[in-house]
């Protein structure tokens, strides 16, 4: 019962988050991105999976008593729905790691290939592949009839058709194409991205370290460019205060000099007066 009921949380929750995911995508044109092209074929892929294996695994076993009943089509229908559901999935995110490390690592590149047409045209092919690899399983499962004692209906069960070694090299190409090279890939691609994120943050810490340690040297600079032309703006205000009392000066000057010439004159002129009467004087006598 508890399994039952954890299922069931998983199915609804997964369900409903990846539809969501791809509706949101879908209906809003700024994010229709490379991207989220990867997320939306990743999310229908795992909710292939969900469909095809839960509400199967929950009526079939749980409720029903280890029961089939959706026929030969339907035990053929749900495994390879499952398969190609995890293929996809897992093709999907290998994609999706190679458009991110091309993204970060090769900016200039990704203008290129990092597009929503080429997302689009790569998801299909991997959709095609996965299809293609997954289709044999519509032949390799039937349905058998299994006779219990203490029921009298005819119960069924969902059994491949071939025996178990002929699956095992199926099973072993399963393993390296969609599991160990995926995985490859992904650990190669993001330890590139871990080392370009790492020693691009190396540099923005050195360029903020240079810019902090140049901005008090600029300071420092200014400081002793402005100190002259505080003395020459001090030395000019100075003669300016100057100028006023020398020329005050020379006026004084100037004025003193014009009154003793006045007077003198004046006093030459006087004399002129005292010997011309004088001389006048002594013609009378």
């Amino acid at each position: 019962m508890i399994g039952t009921l954890f299922q069931g949380i998983i199915f609804i929750v997964g369900v409903l988050g990846n539809v969501m995911v791809v509706i949101v995508v879908l209906r809003s044109r700024s994010m229709r991105t490379p991207t989220n092209c990867y997320l939306v074929s990743l999310a229908l892929a795992d909710t292939m999976v969900l469909l095809a294996s839960v509400p199967n695994e929950i009526i079939s076993y749980y409720l029903l008593g280890d029961r089939w009943i959706w026929g030969p089509f339907g035990c053929a229908l749900f495994i390879f729905l499952q398969y190609l559901g995890i293929n996809a999935s897992s093709l999907s995110i290998a994609a999706f790691t190679v458009e991110r490390y091309i993204a970060i690592c090769h900016p200039m590149l990704a203008h290129k290939l990092c597009t929503v047409r080429r997302a689009k045209r790569i998801i299909m092919y991997v959709w095609m592949f996965a299809t293609t690899y997954c289709a044999p399983w519509l032949f390799l499962t039937k349905t058998e009839r299994i006779h219990y004692l203490w029921i009298d209906q005819e119960v069924y069960t969902c059994k491949f058709k071939l025996n178990r070694e002929f699956y095992k090299g199926y099973y072993l190409t399963d393993i390296v194409l969609f599991y160990l090279l995926p995985l490859l890939i992904s650990c190669i691609l993001y330890a590139l991205i871990a080392r370009i994120l790492y020693h691009s943050n190396d540099m923005i810490i050195s360029t903020k370290t240079t810019s902090t340690v140049s901005t008090p040297m600029s300071n420092v600079h200014n400081q002793q460019q402005q100190i002259p032309s505080t003395t020459t703006t001090k030395q000019q205000q100075q003669q300016q205060q100057e100028s006023p009392s020398n020329s005050n000066q020379l006026n004084q000057s100037i004025n003193h000099h014009h009154n003793t010439t006045t007077t003198t004159t004046m006093m030459i002129g006087a004399n002129s007066k005292k010997s011309s009467s004088s001389h006048d004087s002594s013609r009378v006598q």
